[in-house]
């Protein structure tokens, strides 16, 4: 979500100008992003397109990249302020998160301080960002720089 709004500075900007925007923000940016995967080991033989699990294989299972479906979600690759989306991010039904409210709090926690604290960040030039994905989709590092803010952008009595 930071590497997000790094990359899309004009949405950063709508979120520093919009402090009530992050919870609908947030849902579309856990549509787009949402790290959590489980893997699963094949039990039975079977074919899915076109390729064949067997026994003993392992599957990892991404929910979130069912905000991607293009049949759910128009231009699902875009990332929409009036989306609202519902997402299955957290799962569903009895395999529904039983930590999800917490993450969502978590992070509206985190951007909305972020963005109240720090000027605004972009990823540092010439950056390639490497992800791994073992059950959560991480970034091995993710150099940020910001702008240097001007003494009277400072508000100093804020925090």
């Amino acid at each position: 979500m930071i590497r997000h709004l790094a990359e899309h500075q004009e949405q950063q900007s709508v979120l520093r100008a919009n402090p009530d925007k992050p919870p609908d923000a947030i849902e579309e940016l856990f549509r787009l992003y949402g790290s959590a995967g489980s893997l699963r080991t094949c039990v039975k033989e079977m074919r899915l397109a076109g390729v064949t699990i067997k026994p003993g294989d392992k599957v990892m299972v991404l929910p979130s990249l069912a905000g991607r479906d293009s049949a759910e979600y128009p231009d699902p690759l875009e990332f929409r302020f009036d989306r609202a989306p519902r997402h299955v991010g957290f799962g569903s039904g009895p395999h529904m998160c039983i930590g999800m409210h917490l993450a969502r709090r978590e992070m509206r926690v985190a951007i909305s301080t972020m963005l109240s604290m720090l000027p605004s960040f972009r990823l540092a030039p010439d950056t390639a960002v490497v992800s791994d994905l073992s059950g959560m989709l991480q970034p091995r590092s993710l150099p940020l720089v910001w702008d240097t803010p001007t003494a009277d952008s400072l508000d100093l009595h804020a925090h």
